[in-house]
């Protein structure tokens, strides 16, 4: 224990000095003239747009409302296990049980749902408009979403598609919870 009381107050007198002498290393003596120039701020560069651009191509046409849900079946066929079943055909049997809604983008999708989400402008872009498709019911995700355990249920889950690529975008759920 003696080596503790020697050693301690040694530690703690290295990592003061280390302190201080890494606080005074970046300040410059202002009397003293610096060899490195002082450089002129550059032009702005011919042709340069700021405002941001897609960085994924586009389909040949928007998706469809009809497109938007059969990638939503395709996605939810892979994993999700529905008490009541569900596909674009029979919509028509329960309108209440699916919301297709079109967004002019992934902001506006988000604070429409309650979210107050901000997404980078690039990313905005090359989504472009957004389809958000809700399936109300009972359902099991964990095949899809692994880290759910086996016995937890969802009330609903949440597709975004991104209407310019077609690119799924967001898979969202709500838990099931018992009132």
């Amino acid at each position: 224990m003696k080596w503790r009381r020697i050693i301690v107050p040694i530690v703690i007198l290295v990592a003061v000095l280390l302190a201080l002498w890494e606080s005074s290393v970046g300040k410059a003596d202002p009397g003293v003239q610096s060899d490195i120039p002082e450089l002129p701020v550059p032009p702005p560069l011919e042709g340069y747009d700021p405002v941001p651009r897609p960085t994924i191509p586009a389909l040949k046409h928007e998706l469809t409302e009809r497109e938007a849900l059969e990638k939503a079946f395709y996605f939810d066929s892979l994993g999700v296990e529905w008490e009541q079943s569900w596909s674009p055909d029979k919509l028509d049997e329960d309108p209440d049980r699916i919301a297709v809604r079109l967004y002019n983008s992934r902001s506006e999708a988000a604070k429409a749902s309650g979210r107050d989400i901000w997404y980078a402008p690039n990313l905005e872009t090359s989504a472009g408009k957004v389809w958000v498709i809700t399936i109300k019911g009972i359902a099991n995700v964990s095949n899809m979403m692994p880290r759910m355990a086996e016995d937890e249920l969802v009330s609903s889950v949440t597709y975004e598609f991104s209407a310019r690529t077609g690119l799924l975008l967001a898979v969202r759920t709500n838990l099931l919870t018992e009132e």
